[in-house]
């Protein structure tokens, strides 16, 4: 009996310990990732990427304060249709209900 118990505590503590170990490396992954992707996206043009951690939060938005009332616009490329124009037609229709007549013969 005693070795069955001995068996379980051991088997709860390797458990726990795992446990402890894995949020350790899970946390370790996390904030790599977190740096390597910071790296990669603040040096295209302005894109900026929070970084979010886990501390308080505080400081976590790069970006320059903008003035009151100022506006940016920006603009995307036009994208070309991916059919062309010839193609089809527009059909339109109405629903009608059927009504079913019984026979009785």
């Amino acid at each position: 009996m005693f070795t069955f118990l001995k068996i379980i505590f051991i088997t709860f503590v390797v458990l726990y310990l795992a446990g402890l170990l894995g949020r350790w490396f899970l946390r370790r992954w996390i904030m790599k990732k977190q740096e390597e992707f910071t790296r990669r996206f603040d040096g295209q043009g302005g894109a900026t990427f929070r970084q979010y951690t886990w501390s308080s939060g505080q400081g976590y938005d790069r970006r320059p304060p903008k003035r009151e009332g100022e506006i940016k616009v920006q603009r995307t490329a036009r994208q070309e249709k991916k059919v062309r124009g010839q193609i089809g037609e527009y059909v339109e229709y109405e629903e009608v209900e059927v009504e079913e007549t019984r026979t009785d013969d």
